[in-house]
């Protein structure tokens, strides 16, 4: 059984295009930890899927150069009793093709299923779905005319996007018609909720989770646009109960949630509201070793075959730095 890692940014999803030094940076974070993870298990077969144009060869992995991105030039190299750890930004609906891809080839690939993927990569339906279940979320529009006259200002983000990815702040409604103007992707706006910027790792498994991570986020804005600059991991464990409470019900809501969940939240006078769910390995794995001592995929392959989740207390973990 061979290991195959597909992070979408190294590994030649964007094979033709621009490559953000940035995204790839966090890319290579990921890759590196999963790379990490296998060796701790002793795995041996492990193969990296790579945009050509990168020279990173780390040890004891073949790679598998990438120099189009056709999104189904990985799955020639994939045997059903292979196990993919997949990465891919949900923008473009990326995610969802590559996993519905791999329900049809019927491929271990270590996600949610694509019903899930569905709803937490379309922003609004994932806001919509969470605030019928009684979740707290921030009001989100396509409609520029049902935006109250007397929000101050706004943000505005793609229907399907990744982190902090074309996020922008927009001053009033005068500036945000504007630029609604201007795009030509699908777009969601909000009204700008300013706040403490959090997230959450966790493991999750027929409706249930356990915590990971309680991660602080630090975002700037440059240019009216968002940008993610730095982690804090397991920085805020003083909130641990209050925050698994929320993860809780984000479970209960998604049952479908497997494996490593990412919960993006902004805290606001003791409030907390759901921004984002990523159904995927997101920035924040790439410390979580180094803070809590736990392999991840390790226990994500356990759950593979018993879906009993594991008993972890990271009341003691260390807190970690991640600066991208």
């Amino acid at each position: 059984m061979r290991h195959f890692i597909f992070e979408f940014i190294t590994g030649g999803g964007l094979a033709g295009q621009a490559l953000s030094s940035e995204l790839a940076k966090e890319g290579g974070l990921m890759v590196q930890a999963i790379i990490n993870d296998l060796r701790r298990m002793n795995t041996s077969e492990v193969s990296l899927f790579q945009d050509s144009r990168l020279a990173i060869r780390p040890d004891d992995v073949d790679v598998i150069e990438i120099a189009d991105d056709k999104y189904d030039s990985i799955f020639k190299y994939l045997q059903t009793d292979d196990c993919l750890w997949l990465i891919a930004p949900e923008s473009n609906q990326y995610l969802i093709n590559y996993v519905s891809e791999c329900e049809k080839r019927k491929l271990n690939h270590f996600l949610s299923d694509s019903n899930t993927i569905k709803i937490c990569s379309n922003k609004l339906l994932t806001n919509n779905f969470l605030g019928k279940a009684g979740l707290p979320v921030i009001p989100s529009y396509i409609d520029v005319n049902r935006i109250s006259e007397h929000t101050e200002s706004f943000i505005i983000k793609p229907l399907y996007g990744a982190g902090a990815e074309d996020i922008f702040y927009l001053q009033d409604k005068a500036c945000l018609t504007e630029k609604i103007n201007e795009l030509e992707n699908d777009f969601i706006f909000q009204p700008y909720l300013e706040g403490e910027s959090l997230s959450l790792s966790m493991l999750c498994a027929q409706g249930k989770h356990v915590l990971l991570a309680c991660n602080e986020q630090h975002i700037t804005v440059n240019d009216n646009q968002f940008k993610l600059s730095a982690l804090d991991i397991n920085t805020r464990l003083s909130e641990h109960d209050v925050l698994s409470r929320i993860a809780c019900d984000i479970t209960a809501a998604l049952p479908g949630l497997f494996g490593y969940i990412g919960v993006d939240l902004i805290k606001q006078s003791n409030r907390y509201y759901i921004v984002d769910i990523n159904p995927r390995l997101s920035t924040s794995y790439a410390a979580l070793f180094e803070s809590t001592g736990i392999n991840v995929l390790a226990q994500i392959i356990k759950l593979k075959s018993n879906t009993t989740l594991p008993k972890i207390n990271i009341q003691q973990a260390k807190p970690v730095r991640l600066d991208l």
